[in-house]
């Protein structure tokens, strides 16, 4: 059970020692997971109260669990549920599990699950506690997704995702009949990158404060890189790879012909002390979103991919990639930690502040895993055993106060 962890607090019924449904909702703690590339399932267990845990309560904290043997369409899933509320009618609003449908499914498809967390409490899984939103029939299946709220009622009403062929998928349910936000015939992806450029992390989301919302909604710039690094062939993949930022107006059908290009060229940054850095620069022009949909930048080394989730924070776009090492005898590779503008561009200002010049990216001579953003620090895994981790200082968010804690809250009503 090797499959990220994820824990929300959502108002839910639960289960009883004996298995049975408690009669009232209240707020849980539950934890997600699943077997990843060792089963086809995932799981949802209530820890709200990890003090009682005993095997006479297993029944209590087991809630559901739900594989291939429930739908043939569910394969090997890398990325736990994302959890929220969401609308499965005009007034029908539940907690939902959306979860891609992953890869090597026993039944070809490419498709999202919505499962209602209280659905499969009771022990089986009905048509009414599953909502299965298809893309492609006789597709591999579907990679990490993001999800999203995009009128501010606190509900998701927007879900994007690419597959191993390159395609971007977005699912709308905006009034509760969830189905894709385009069609021509037919589900139509919003993009859909070049030959051998598959999509295998969750893609990140911005507004694209460059153009106008009317006449242009969603209005959603859509960021995410390219390439596979899952299977034992997948080490030796020469295929040139890409970092995209797709401007999602209304419009599908889009292909890299209506992007801008960017470049990336390498430089040396001498730190001092004896001391430099192998770095990157990002050109292009200036972006005309009358005229274009967005951007790309080849990544034009020689068996480099993305294939963790970008970050947008503030003015910048945070990519790690990967480089793998092709001998069998070595173990790991190398890669490169990325910041962009929004635009594709070396950002304006100073991305990582350890560095006294502007630059979009720095080399690591290790595989950087997907990263974490705690405070004004981003902390990156990676595959080098004597440093583990790399840390950089990155600019805070603009109108952050040091050291301000709490300035908000939220009533959740149910």
């Amino acid at each position: 059970m090797d499959l990220e962890i994820r824990q929300q607090d959502i108002y839910t019924k639960g289960k009883r020692a004996n298995g049975n449904l408690t009669n009232k909702a209240a707020w849980r703690s539950v934890i997600f997971g699943g077997g990843r590339a060792g089963a086809k399932g995932i799981f949802a267990l209530d820890v709200t109260d990890p003090g009682s845990f005993s095997e006479a309560d297993a029944e209590k904290i087991v809630l559901w669990e739900f594989a291939e043997s429930d739908d043939n369409r569910f394969g090997y899933v890398i990325q736990a549920p994302v959890i929220g509320m969401a609308k499965w009618g005009e007034s029908d609003i539940r907690w939902t599990a959306f979860v891609s449908n992953g890869y090597n499914s026993n039944e070809a498809s490419t498709g999202i699950f919505m499962l209602d967390i209280e659905g499969g409490m009771d022990g089986s899984w009905d048509s009414d506690d599953i909502n299965y939103i298809e893309f492609d029939a006789e597709g591999d299946g579907l990679s990490p997704l993001t999800a999203l709220d995009t009128t501010g009622d606190y509900l998701i009403d927007r879900v994007y995702a690419g597959d191993l062929d390159g395609n971007l998928w977005v699912a709308d349910g905006t009034n509760g009949s969830w189905e894709s936000a385009y069609t021509a015939s037919g589900p139509q992806p919003l993009f859909t990158a070049a030959s051998n450029q598959p999509i295998t992390a969750a893609p990140a989301v911005a507004a694209n404060n460059d153009a106008a919302r009317a006449g242009n909604e969603p209005n959603l710039l859509v960021f995410f890189g390219t390439g596979q690094y899952l299977e034992r062939n997948d080490v030796d993949s020469t295929a040139t790879q890409s970092v995209y930022g797709i401007w999602d107006k209304g419009l599908a059908g889009l292909n890299r012909s209506t992007l801008e290009p960017r470049t990336l060229d390498e430089g040396t940054l001498d730190l001092g002390e004896n001391v430099s850095a192998q770095v990157r620069y990002s050109n292009g022009d200036k972006l005309d979103y009358s005229a274009i949909n967005g951007w790309y930048a080849d990544l034009d080394i020689s068996g480099e991919r993305a294939v963790v989730s970008p970050q947008v924070r503030g003015e910048f776009l945070y990519l790690n990639t990967i480089i793998p090492d092709q001998n069998p005898c070595l173990g790991g590779g190398s890669g490169w930690v990325l910041a962009f503008g929004l635009d594709g561009r070396t950002p304006e200002s100073r991305a990582f502040l350890e560095f006294d010049q502007i630059v979009t990216g720095y080399k690591l001579n290790s595989m950087p895993n997907q990263s974490t953003i705690l405070g004004n620090f981003r902390f990156t895994p990676s595959s080098d055993g004597d440093e583990p981790v790399d840390v950089v200082e990155i600019p805070p968010l603009s109108g952050a106060v040091a050291g301000a804690g709490r300035r908000g809250w939220n009533e959740l009503i149910e």
